[in-house]
C-alpha cells in the first residue's frame, strides 16, 4: 500500500492547486489503497492553520481520503477544537489532545485551559 505524503494529500483536499490535477488522477487509481501518519496529520494541520483553512473539514476530508494508521482522528479534530477556543498552537493543541486528560508534565501553562492536570517544571506556574 502507498504511502501519501502532505503534498499529495494537500493537492487532493485543497480546491485550488498547483498539483490537483495530478494528484487527483493519481488518488483516483490508488483510492481504497493508500494510507498515511500522524506525521502527515501534524503537518497538513500546521499547513491548513497557516492557509486558514478550516481545521475540522481538513480533518474529516483527510481520514475519509485515505487510512491513518497510527492516530484516531478525534485525536485531530480535539486538537483542531483546543487551537479554536484557546488559541493553542498546533503542537501544543496535539499534545493536550494526546494526553487525553492525563497529567501533563510540562513547563508551559497553556494546558492548564484545556482542563487536565498540569505537573508543572521549572517557573511555569
Amino acid at each position: 500500500m502507498p504511502y501519501a505524503d502532505t503534498s499529495f494529500l494537500l493537492a487532493v483536499i485543497k480546491e485550488s492547486d498547483w498539483l490537483k490535477k495530478p494528484a487527483t488522477a493519481e488518488f483516483e487509481k490508488l483510492k481504497g489503497k493508500l494510507w498515511t501518519s500522524s506525521s502527515a496529520v501534524i503537518e497538513i494541520m500546521l499547513v491548513g492553520a497557516r492557509l486558514g483553512m478550516n481545521l475540522d473539514n481538513l480533518i474529516v476530508s483527510l481520514y475519509e481520503l485515505v487510512d491513518v494508521v497510527d492516530m484516531h482522528r478525534d485525536i485531530p479534530l480535539t486538537a483542531s477544537y483546543f487551537m479554536q477556543k484557546y488559541g493553542m498552537n498546533v503542537f501544543d493543541a496535539f499534545h493536550a489532545a494526546s494526553a487525553g486528560g492525563d497529567e501533563i508534565v510540562t513547563s508551559d501553562s497553556i494546558f492548564a485551559k484545556v482542563g487536565p492536570k498540569t505537573i508543572y517544571i521549572g517557573n511555569a506556574k
